[in-house]
């Protein structure tokens, strides 16, 4: 206690807020379309990348939350994550924070929920992912108070941050519809440069215009790549957290830069699969599986064609040849003949180069929005860190 920022006083979790369990209708109920007499029931998946709204009959459900309750999740990978802004029905993988309004204020709450110790203290404290935790788990856990003026002006300034990130964030998506509605116009020929309209554009097969790569990675290389969807060319180490390949490298395709490599993995983002351009390295080996391949004509320009792939240009040939399902493996059922069949655009040379720097551009504008809504959410964990200890006070 002698430890604590003046005026601040130390409680049990269980002192300040009580938490309510939610109901669990069974899954015969479940519809996932909105209808009369039904409501939405809040549940783990609903932290996901893409929710999956679930509605249950009104009469199923006892426990119910409005948008300014604060929920915490109690299983799963999502243990310990917090909910707000939804109303609804929860079920018992969520607990509602009960708060007393006289003693805490709730966005201050919200924060100190998110700090990274209290979600350490669930982690520690929960059983497994399975079993989560329940109230004589939960009530112990010490927290450190301000009075209440306090709670409202930190939760002021951590807010200010937040609609700093909220506009970087918006400014984002903004660029990237620029960028696609570019990619759109340009990668296909609607729109051309006023230049190049003379120039016809031309198509052949990918086999024509690439050379496949079966190079094997028989000296080695401290690059060992997979790809992921959305983010490209990942080390193995960090997209698995080991590497996966083993000890025999030699079976894998040795990339060099410049050179591309498709990966027939389904994905939500990349249902056909994806291409992507080696640009980080001069030399990486990626899996045998991949279709590699590099530019051998001086008609081509690269960068083009990385963003020509990323447009999902070749998507509904692939869609055509694809045969159906997905292997045990992952993969989709797509031979290398049917992939190097493909039919691809080939503009003028000139027009290539056009292109790719107008894309470049965009990628170069995404990355410095990208670099500042980074600087703010460091900017915001720092003041966390500051504000919600009392090492830091706030004038009142």
């Amino acid at each position: 206690m002698s430890d604590l920022p003046t005026g601040w006083r130390q409680y049990e979790f269980g002192e300040l807020f009580d938490v309510q369990g939610g109901s669990q209708p069974a899954k015969k109920h479940f519809v996932y379309e909105p209808q009369d007499g039904y409501i939405r029931l809040l549940q783990i998946r609903d932290f996901g990348a893409k929710p999956v709204p679930t509605y249950v009959p009104r009469h199923m459900v006892t426990k119910f939350c409005t948008e300014t309750d604060i929920l915490i999740a109690r299983y799963g990978a999502s243990l310990g994550r917090i909910l707000s802004g939804m109303s609804g029905a929860y079920n018992v993988a969520l607990a509602k924070v009960i708060l007393d309004e006289n003693i805490t204020d709730r966005q201050f709450v919200l924060y100190w929920l998110n700090r990274p110790q209290f979600q350490h203290s669930l982690q520690s404290i929960s059983r497994s992912a399975q079993s989560g935790f329940n109230k004589d788990d939960i009530f112990p856990i010490l927290v450190h108070l301000p009075p209440l003026p306090e709670q409202v002006k930190i939760a002021g300034i951590l807010h200010t941050w937040d609609r700093a990130i909220a506009l970087a964030e918006r400014r984002i998506e903004a660029a990237l519809q620029r960028k696609r509605s570019l990619m759109q116009r340009l990668l296909t020929g609607r729109v051309r440069f006023l230049e190049f309209k003379g120039d016809a554009w031309k198509e052949a097969r990918l086999e024509y215009v690439f050379t496949r790569v079966r190079r094997r990675n028989t000296r080695g290389t401290p690059n060992i790549l997979s790809i992921t969807a959305n983010v490209g060319f990942e080390h193995q180490s960090e997209k698995f957290g080991r590497v996966i390949a083993g000890k025999n490298l030699s079976k894998y395709t040795l990339l060099k830069r410049g050179e591309f490599a498709y990966n027939k993995g389904n994905s939500l983002s990349y249902p056909q699969g994806c291409v992507y351009l080696l640009e980080e390295y001069d030399e990486a080996a990626v899996p045998n599986v991949y279709y590699c391949f590099g530019v051998e004509s001086e008609a081509v320009h690269a960068p083009f064609y990385k963003y020509y792939f990323e447009s999902g240009a070749l998507n509904a040939q692939l869609m055509r040849v694809i045969n159906t399902g997905v292997r045990n493996d992952g993969l989709l059922n797509l031979s290398a003949d049917d992939f190097f069949n493909c039919q691809i655009a080939v503009p003028p040379l000139a027009e290539q180069r056009r292109i790719a720097a107008v894309m470049q551009s965009c990628d170069r504008e995404l990355e410095l929005l990208r670099k500042k809504r980074g600087a703010l959410q460091c900017q915001k964990k720092g003041l966390m860190q500051r504000l919600l200890t009392g090492r830091v006070r706030v004038s009142v």
